[in-house]
Formats: structure tokens, C-alpha cells, sequence
């Protein structure tokens, strides 16, 4: 069943660019404008993408509210609190503040979202939204808007105290900035506003906070698996003989565990060091140093050498909510040096350990119909590796060593379902990964979305979830 949404105020600005990311995501929507023309206008293009109700009146009236509610039905995930009055305009004076606009504006600003979610909450399911629409005006002493600002500051404060008192459900007070609307024109008659992001630019944000969190694109019977590879502080100043001094990364040892022999990386100032020789010396802090042998798998990027030495997003709140929503959380290693393979080069063998209680706890989720979710995309590897050492029959077996094998879209993924992970450089082959587990029209869809929301690259940047909606 699809969710549903009742958004106030959605025949333009922010709450139609709202209502239009929810069709595209099949939400069913209950939406409401003053403009009967303009409503109507917008309920036809959504009808395209989603089932959509429209209702033409003021959020102030009563009898308008209730049917707003009649149209939802039985159950509302979402209530966005939208539109709003500007009061009187141009924007007065406190002292020559019309009592009657200030009056329209506590209205439409501050009562009827309160009355709306007083509706609205007996078919609220827990983790459902509420989110009221603010502005920074509300906390900001702006010449002229004290009207406005006034109502906005009941709203927030509204938001707060509901939050307080019901924290079954998710309320969010949302300033979503200057934008290049209607009402922001009406405040500045005759000056260009053009300048204003378009309300569709506040949209992810406001996506963010609708789409929930992790537990909540979960469900009970589901399985996340993390690597429990430490980050070791690897990165050392090396000094060449000439006196430059490099940073070198050491990347995965050769050889016995603790052996001297390591796989390494040479950088400049951030960038890659080609200049390196077979049998250079270089000098590490204490009096170590590290001599060069040869390039690694021919690659000119990493060197073996000889060393002479004498899962960040999940907090103990997301664990505490996934374990308690019956979502288990089960661990491999596999020890990894360089994390993001530049162009063209795929992964080096890596050490791996998939333990015998993680194997079994991978097939009793896939018997009972969950999902197993590899956290990163060292956790596929762990587990693809394990499945191709295995007998084939798709039981995942424990398994240990060294692994060359590489996931693409080539390959089968019999182990897992789906993946957290970060957003890779458009070379990496890490996307192969991505494209074997969602497919080659989903990660190019989802990419294109993060680079028009401005997400955040590589290690310490956003996470994304591929997942199936079935299995």
C-alpha cells in the first residue's frame, strides 16, 4: 500500500515541488490551495505519476479541514503544514500593524496546522511525519515582519512541544530559506526576486526528513552486515634522498601477518607520486625506512616494498533502533588498504574472514524471507567470496584467506540483496559492484540525484541504500 500525504498550500511553490518528488516516489497525495485554478492545474499533472486528491479552500475553515481528512482515509504517514499567510503586504510596522491581518495570520499559520494535526493524529501510524514550514523570520528580528514572524514562532514552538509529548511520531519545525515564490514577491512588491533558488531546490532536504532513517526502509527478519576491519593510522612522511618529503601509505601487507612486506602508496601533496624507483630507499620517522622492490600488479600507482621497523554512521541510537525493530546485525573483516581504486583498476587480493555464525545467520534471514544488506562494499566482497568458495547450492559456507574475486554486473550476487554505501568517483570500479546488486538504471538515476542535491563524495561524505522494494 502506498503512503499518504496531505500537503497544504501545493498548487505552487514549495508545496507542489514537494508533491511532485513524492508522485515521482508513489505516494498517494491529498493536497489543498486557495486557488481553485491553479489546483487544479497541478492535481492534473500529478494524476499522471500518482492517485491525487485535490481540495479547493482555506486551511482556516472547519468543514475544509475535515475533508481533508476524509479524502487521506484510514491512515496519513505524512502532514505537511504549508501554506501560509503573509499577513498584512506590504510588510508594515509593528506600530501600524493592521490587527485584523495579524489576526489572519496566527489563522492560517498557527491554528489551523494545530487543528489539522489534531485530526490528523488517531491515524498516524508510530514514525509517521508532521512537518510545519517556518522561517527564519520566526527567530530573527526583521524590520516589517513581525507579523509573520510572530505566527511562524507559535509554529516552531507548536512543533516543539508535540515532538516532546509524542515521540512515537517524527515533528519537524522546517525553514526551507529564500525562494522564488509568489509570497516572497508579495513581500517585496516591484523588487527582482530572481535571484531566489527555486523552491525545488529545498526539496531533498525536506525528502531527507520524509523518507525516514535506516530502521525505517527495513523490516523485521533483515540482516545487516558489517566489517569489523579497523582504520589503522596509516599514512607516513617518507623523506627521498634529495630531501622531498612524500606521504606513504601503507596499504595491505604481503606475506605472513606482522611480516615486514607491505603494499604501498606514494603521495605528493594529495596526489599520486609516479616518480619512484625499483630499490629506493626512503626514510621514516624513529630511524625506519621502507626501500622499494617493484610495482604491484603492474601498476604504477602502488609498490611493494620492504618496511624496516624496529561501519562511522552507526550510532548506538540506529543500533538500538534496528535491533529492537527486529532487524539483526551480523560481522565479516576483510582488511582493505587502498578504498577507492582509481580509473580503470579493479580490486587487489584482500584478506577476508567470514565467520561460521555470520554464514548461518546470512541463511536463516534469506530462508525466512529477509534481506541480507551489506554495510559497505567491502561486506560484498567478504560474502560473494565466501559464496564462490562454497558448493553452489546457495548456502553460504564460513571461509577465510585471501580473495581475488571481483563483483560486477557480470557475475551473479547470490549473497546479498542489497547495500549501504558511499558515493564512488564516476571511474571507480566500484561501481560495477553497485550495478550487479541495483541494476544499471537505478545507480545512474540515483547518481544523477546526488549530484543535483550536492551530496558528499567518497569515505566521510552521505551514504546511499540500493534495495530491492521485493525479493
Amino acid at each position: 500500500m502506498s503512503p499518504t500525504a496531505i500537503i497544504t498550500g501545493a498548487s505552487r511553490g514549495l508545496g507542489r515541488a514537494l508533491a511532485e518528488a513524492l508522485a515521482e516516489r508513489g505516494w498517494r497525495l491529498v493536497i489543498d490551495a486557495r486557488d481553485e485554478t491553479d489546483l487544479e492545474a497541478a492535481r492534473a499533472e500529478l494524476a499522471d505519476r500518482t492517485e491525487v486528491h485535490a481540495a479547493a479552500g482555506d486551511v482556516a475553515d472547519a468543514w475544509h479541514r475535515g475533508r481533508l481528512l476524509w479524502l487521506a482515509g484510514e491512515r496519513i504517514d505524512l502532514l505537511v503544514n504549508n501554506a501560509s499567510a503573509l499577513g498584512a503586504a506590504p510588510l508594515p510596522a509593528l506600530a501600524d500593524y493592521p490587527l485584523a491581518a495579524l489576526e489572519r495570520a496566527l489563522q492560517v499559520n498557527v491554528v489551523a496546522p494545530l487543528a489539522l494535526v489534531q485530526l490528523a493524529l488517531p491515524r498516524m501510524p508510530a514514525g509517521a511525519r508532521i512537518v510545519n514550514v517556518t522561517s527564519d523570520a520566526a527567530v530573527e528580528a526583521y524590520e516589517g515582519w513581525g507579523g509573520y514572524g510572530a505566527s511562524k514562532a507559535a509554529l516552531e514552538q507548536i512543533s516543539n512541544v508535540l515532538a516532546a509529548e509524542r515521540p512515537d511520531l517524527r515533528v519537524y519545525a522546517v525553514d526551507p530559506g529564500d525562494m522564488n515564490t509568489r509570497m516572497h514577491q508579495e513581500a517585496f512588491p516591484g523588487e527582482d526576486i530572481s535571484d531566489r533558488p527555486p523552491p525545488s531546490a529545498s526539496v531533498p532536504g525536506l525528502l531527507a526528513l520524509v523518507e525516514g532513517d535506516l530502521p525505517e526502509h527495513l523490516r523485521a527478519g533483515d540482516l545487516l552486515v558489517v566489517n569489523t576491519s579497523a582504520t589503522l593510522p596509516a599514512a607516513l612522511p617518507a623523506t627521498r634522498d634529495d630531501g622531498t618529503v612524500l606521504r606513504l601509505h601503507l596499504s595491505t601487507p604481503c606475506g605472513v601477518p606482522n611480516g615486514s612486506r607491505w603494499v604501498v602508496e606514494l603521495r605528493d601533496d594529495g596526489e599520486r607520486f609516479a616518480e619512484g624507483h625499483a630499490g629506493e630507499r626512503l626514510a621514516l620517522p624513529g630511524g625506519a625506512s621502507a626501500t622499494l622492490l617493484a610495482p604491484y600488479l603492474t601498476n604504477a600507482r602502488l609498490w611493494l616494498a620492504d618496511l624496516d621497523t624496529h561501519g562511522r554512521p552507526f550510532t548506538h541510537e540506529l543500533v538500538t533502533a534496528l535491533v529492537t525493530s527486529g532487524i539483526a546485525i551480523a560481522p565479516v573483516t576483510l582488511h582493505t588498504g587502498v578504498s577507492s581504486q582509481e580509473a580503470g583498476e579493479l580490486p587487489y587480493p584482500e584478506r577476508f574472514d567470514v565467520p561460521a555464525a555470520t554464514a548461518h545467520l546470512v541463511n536463516a534471514a534469506r530462508a525466512g524471507g529477509g534481506r541480507v544488506v551489506a554495510v559497505g562494499t567491502t561486506v560484498v566482497r567478504a560474502l560473494e567470496s565466501a559464496a564462490a568458495e562454497g558448493a553452489g547450492d546457495g548456502t553460504l559456507r564460513a571461509a577465510a584467506g585471501w580473495t581475488r574475486h571481483v563483483v560486477g554486473p557480470e557475475h551473479p550476487v547470490p549473497a546479498v540483496d542489497g547495500l549501504l554505501t558511499g558515493w564512488h568517483e564516476p571511474e571507480a570500479t566500484h561501481l560495477l559492484m553497485l550495478r550487479a546488486i541495483g541494476g544499471r538504471a537505478l545507480v545512474e538515476a540515483s547518481y544523477r540525484e546526488a549530484l543535483r542535491s550536492g551530496y558528499r563524495w567518497h569515505e566521510f561524505g552521505d551514504l546511499h541504500l540500493i534495495l530491492p522494494r521485493a525479493r
